[in-house]
């Protein structure tokens, strides 16, 4: 029982760390975008505003990367809390295919 509350603790760990990697992500996005627009202002050309997109839907594309690692993670937690089998202590999300119906909010 011992090994699988250390288990579930890992797998928690990387959970929050995967929540606060998006939570950054989103406040860089912000951050840089706003630079962007008060630098492009000084210049006034408005065909330059499309650079803003590039960087926004970078940052997007890996703030969806974390949140799907996030949710990955939480079915496998949700698996693991679910089993008494041994514990292996194995990370492996790759056959993970989590179901957002099954989620609690």
């Amino acid at each position: 029982m011992e090994d699988k509350l250390k288990y579930l603790e890992m797998i928690q760990e990387i959970i929050k760390r995967m929540a606060s990697n998006s939570f950054l992500l989103k406040g860089w996005s912000v951050t840089f975008a706003s630079a962007i627009i008060v630098l492009l202002d000084q210049t006034m050309k408005q065909e330059y505003f499309i650079f803003l997109y590039i960087p926004v839907i970078a940052f997007w594309f890996l703030d969806s990367y974390y949140l799907q690692l996030e949710r990955k993670y939480k079915a496998l937690y949700d698996i693991a809390r679910k089993e008494n089998n041994e514990i292996d202590f194995c990370l492996n999300i790759e056959n993970i295919i989590y179901n957002s119906n099954d989620l609690n909010h």
